[in-house]
């Protein structure tokens, strides 16, 4: 790749220019010219002018304003050092902090789930007593509607199946059951 000063420098002089030229038709200030040709791109004051100004040079000197930002851009990545220490270092703490958190959220996770689980069994349970208390106390009424009393003398009823009479005679008690009639 060709550096990208030595390229406008050579732009400018076949074109038979000069930097005072170049000054009065881009209206960019010398150092920011001379800075442009000698590769000094400290003396910018932020990357967004530099951008700025090489695209005005180049377009002045004919050159292709994208391809000179482009080969700017190349010439910054290889100026840059590479970070070996960063890509060898091994990261610091983070999968352990990962692995702690991740333990920390089972945990309690496992332990809500057991405490409102138990909640829900006890509620549950508590339910299902109440459920077989209700169910006894209404199958203790339907034996009691099915049981009839003898306690008159005569009676006119009705009797279907599976219901039981009981009859009293002197101080004994005696019981029926009619299974169907």
């Amino acid at each position: 790749m060709n550096q990208l000063g030595p390229v406008f420098r050579q732009a400018r002089n076949e074109s038979g220019k000069t930097i005072d030229d170049a000054v009065r038709e881009t209206k960019i200030a010398k150092k920011y010219l001379q800075a442009i040709e000698n590769e000094d791109f400290s003396v910018f004051p932020g990357e967004t002018y530099l951008i700025g100004f090489l695209r005005n040079y180049a377009q002045f000197l004919g050159l292709d304003p994208d391809e000179m930002v482009h080969n700017y851009r190349d010439y910054k990545i290889q100026e840059q050092p590479a970070p070996i220490e960063q890509l060898t270092a091994k990261p610091r703490g983070t999968r352990k902090y990962l692995l702690l958190v991740l333990v920390v959220l089972i945990v309690a996770s496992t332990t809500l789930y057991v405490l409102f689980s138990g909640k829900r069994d006890r509620r549950f349970g508590e339910q299902e007593k109440a459920e077989q208390v209700r169910q006894e106390e209404q199958k203790q009424q339907k034996a009691e509607e099915k049981i009839f009393v003898f306690d008159e003398e005569e009676v006119i009823r009705d009797f279907g199946g599976k219901e039981i009479i009981q009859v009293a005679w002197g101080d004994r008690v005696y019981t029926i059951t009619i299974d169907g009639i």
